[in-house]
């Protein structure tokens, strides 16, 4: 396997469980308290998916399928792949969020900042977003026969 690949895989699996463990955070945060929701990133994926607890469970389920997605048996294969795609949706729906927030200098909850604040602060949700899409290509890429 060519080095630049290896590099992505291994480089990929570490975003996936950075994935992982942020959203199985946000659950958790979200069954304890309500305001959690009114993070940027949070609140691009409670709009779109309901109530608090419900987000949670889907966090949960999108962190576990993600995370079994990396399975020995499973990378690298388009179950695998296929497990991670949920995730993806999330992050790209927090991404879209936080590009709403920089275009419009305002956060979810209504606090007005300059742009490059809010472009500074939402600027990594938008850029995980962009690593784990290159994460799953990079496991495409690479999946065993």
């Amino acid at each position: 396997m060519p080095r630049i690949l290896r590099i992505l895989q291994v480089g990929g699996s570490l975003i996936i469980l950075y994935a992982v463990i942020l959203h199985f955070s946000w659950g958790v945060l979200l069954l304890l308290d309500d305001s959690a929701g009114w993070a940027t990133a949070v609140h691009s994926v409670l709009v779109w998916l309901g109530p608090s607890y419900a987000t949670a469970a889907i966090m949960f389920v999108v962190a576990i399928g993600a995370a079994a997605g990396l399975h020995r048996r499973l990378a690298h294969s388009l179950w695998g792949v296929g497990l991670m795609l949920p995730q993806q949706i999330v992050l790209i729906t927090s991404a879209a969020g936080a590009i709403q927030a920089m275009a419009l200098s305002s956060f979810a909850d209504g606090v007005v900042r300059p742009a490059a604040f809010i472009i500074a602060d939402q600027l990594p949700v938008v850029l995980v977003a962009i690593a784990h899409t290159v994460a799953i290509v990079s496991y495409h890429c690479t999946r065993r026969p």
